[in-house]
């Protein structure tokens, strides 16, 4: 039976407006990006200044949050900079051949 100009596909909702919107919180960073903060941490620079310098409209919520987030990439370092070395840099995640 054919639909009616303007009927929604489908079966009709009996609670709530269905799924919410997406909000885009995640943000992919490239491993050049990563390379930089950790550069300018590793020169003579505090934690602090750092996250001013490449992150300077966060909350105070969010900094806590993007401070765990650059000691990730200190522990990883060798890997960024490999990916680096490599021509990867543009790349945001590690990929590998299986």
């Amino acid at each position: 039976m054919p639909r009616a100009p303007g009927q929604r596909q489908g079966r009709t909702r009996t609670t709530g407006t269905g799924k919410a919107p997406k909000r885009f919180l995640r943000v992919a960073v490239s491993y050049r990006f990563k390379r930089d903060v950790i550069t300018f941490y590793a020169a003579p620079n505090t934690m602090d200044a750092t996250v001013r310098k490449f992150f300077p409209l966060l909350s105070l919520k969010q900094l806590r949050v993007k401070k765990r987030q650059i000691y990730s990439w200190i522990k990883k370092r060798d890997l960024i900079e490999k990916k680096c070395a490599e021509g990867a840099a543009a790349h945001c995640k590690d990929r590998e051949v299986a």
